[in-house]
């Protein structure tokens, strides 16, 4: 499988940390997030774009990068919740 797209890294990371605990990631959670090497989260780019989408799907929560989620108003993305994480422990500590 060949991914182009950086802001899939978290959820497919998530969702790898997802099997090896055998917990499932809850349904109502969207996430993205490109994933440095050393596991931060590093910010991406239509942040608010993708958070309306994920609204307009039934999502009721998104996880995304603490550097997108802190520049996000909370009139322009209604009644979503947003977690935002700067790295990779810190999203799997949250749901695992």
């Amino acid at each position: 499988m060949t991914i182009d797209e950086p802001a899939a890294d978290l959820g497919i990371l998530l969702s790898v940390v997802s099997g090896l605990r055998n917990k499932a990631v809850p349904s109502d959670l969207a996430v993205f997030g490109e994933v440095g090497l050393s596991g931060e989260i590093r910010s991406v780019a239509q942040a608010l774009a993708r958070v309306k989408e994920a609204a307009a799907l039934g999502f009721t929560t998104v996880l995304l990068p603490q550097g997108n989620a802190d520049g996000l108003r909370k009139e322009e993305t209604g009644d979503i919740q947003l977690i935002g994480v700067a790295s990779v422990r810190q999203a799997a500590d949250m749901f695992f």
